[in-house]
């Protein structure tokens, strides 16, 4: 998993760009090779630029394209445009929204869902350190710090019910750390499995770039309360007992990651 490079994933849900012609397409398309590429063929002889967007073709369903696009110095109108998309062979369906006033939101999507159909929340990180730090002038940080470690329990029984449905009980190395590149995607961080061994059920973890510990100033304590919570619930299930998870190293302290040891108790 360190190996791999990170880049910072845009949420494609709204475009911008002052005296253009935005549209936004949802196309339903038949699950089949070259879809994509009809529907870009015609948007390219018309002079249509795609600005942002997301595909989902699950295998024995149909497919999804969803796309913003710039229209300012397209041949064709936006209802001409969907026109002819719906004429393609590969086409089922084409909804359409646009606007001429430089700014064009998501509207025909919700709520956002994993893959696996979860329906998720979205909310920056300037707002769930606002959301901290009110917490903490209120009920006081001892508090709070409980409070973050028991709501990452309650979220790691829902990552585990995940694993075991999708991986099974004992999933191999390879698919556990597969499952767990759902955190960076999720923002919370960059996430490396060093060590796990299932007979002594104990593992170590480290976390890069901690969204939680960013919520933080420097402190002379471990600081993932949540995240430590998460990790507790996890493998708890994961090893069948319960454990207990220890932050030996956090960036809210100086290091240059968090970093986790799990035991059995």
């Amino acid at each position: 998993m360190s190996d791999i490079q990170t880049e910072t994933f845009l949420l494609p849900v709204f475009q911008a760009g002052r005296n253009r012609m935005l549209a936004h397409f949802v196309v339903t398309m038949r699950n089949v090779i070259g879809a994509t590429e009809q529907i870009s063929g015609v948007l390219a002889r018309n002079h249509v630029n795609i600005l942002s967007g997301y595909q989902n073709a699950p295998i024995g369903s149909d497919g999804r394209w969803s796309f913003f696009v710039d229209m300012t110095d397209a041949t064709l109108t936006p209802d001409k445009m969907s026109d002819e998309l719906a004429h393609l062979s590969t086409v089922i369906d084409v909804k359409f929204r646009s606007s001429s006033g430089g700014f064009l939101a998501d509207a025909f999507h919700f709520p956002p869902q994993l893959t696996q159909g979860r329906p998720v929340l979205i909310i920056s990180l300037d707002s769930m350190a606002m959301i901290r730090s009110r917490l903490d002038s209120i009920i006081g940080r001892s508090t709070v710090d409980v409070l973050f470690h028991q709501m990452g329990i309650a979220n790691g029984n829902g990552i585990w019910k995940g694993i075991e449905s999708t991986l099974g009980g004992k999933p191999s190395r390879e698919n556990l750390e597969e499952f767990f590149h759902l955190i960076r995607m999720a923002g919370w961080g960059v996430e490396t499995l060093k060590e796990i061994d299932y007979e002594a059920s104990t593992a170590r973890l480290q976390l890069a770039q901690s969204a939680e510990c960013s919520f933080h100033g420097q402190s002379s304590s471990p600081q993932s309360q949540f995240v430590r919570g998460s990790y507790q619930a996890v493998f708890s299930g994961l090893f069948g007992k319960p454990v207990d998870v220890e932050e030996v190293r956090c960036i809210a302290k100086g290091d240059s990651v968090c970093e986790f040891v799990v035991k059995s108790r």
